[in-house]
């Protein structure tokens, strides 16, 4: 996922050092994913192999005090990115992946956004109707008052799933996204 991430920034931003990337990934995607210099770089490394991303040459960009090299994503980066934006994504049990989607819906067609978020609910609401199904079972043998703090995971990931559904519908419509919060 770090490597969508670095295209998506480079989307964003003309160019930037693995220095900026870090600060970038700190302040806004650390939500959803986590990224330290030892796995920024050798991830640039990769995708400098896969020509998707290349290195500025110092005559193309003023270096920094420090000499770091600036990033720039390449024509097939621009692809490769935006055709993991666009393709559909399935509830996993990680939802780290599509909230890494979703930080750069900005840059989609408000169709291909809409479709990303109703297939997204509708998985969810899918593996919803599975807890649910399990619940079911789970309390028709057990005691609550004998396991008690196993019912509570099945219970989070249920309030967990209802909560996501909400999400993207409230996102979706385009509600104030403060109204969240209520």
């Amino acid at each position: 996922m770090l490597n969508y991430i670095i295209l998506g920034l480079l989307t964003i931003e003309e160019s930037l050092t693995g220095y900026e990337l870090k600060k970038c990934i700190t302040a806004g995607g650390s939500v959803f994913h986590r990224a330290s210099y030892g796995s920024l770089y050798p991830a640039l490394k990769k995708l400098k192999q896969q020509k998707l991303v290349k290195m500025l040459k110092s005559s193309d960009v003023e270096l920094s005090s420090r000499g770091q090299k600036s990033y720039v994503i390449t024509d097939k980066g621009k692809e490769v990115f935006y055709s993991w934006l666009s393709a559909s994504s399935e509830f996993n049990k990680n939802a780290s992946s599509f909230l890494a989607k979703v930080y750069f819906f900005d840059r989609l067609d408000e169709d291909v956004r809409n479709r990303q978020l109703i297939a997204y609910e509708e998985s969810n609401r899918l593996y919803l109707q599975k807890l649910l199904e399990l619940e079911k079972v789970f309390m028709s043998r057990r005691s609550t008052k004998d396991n008690y703090y196993q019912c509570s995971t099945l219970y989070y990931g249920i309030a967990s799933i209802r909560q996501i559904i909400a999400w993207c519908q409230h996102i979706r419509e385009r509600k104030p996204l403060k109204d969240l919060l209520k």
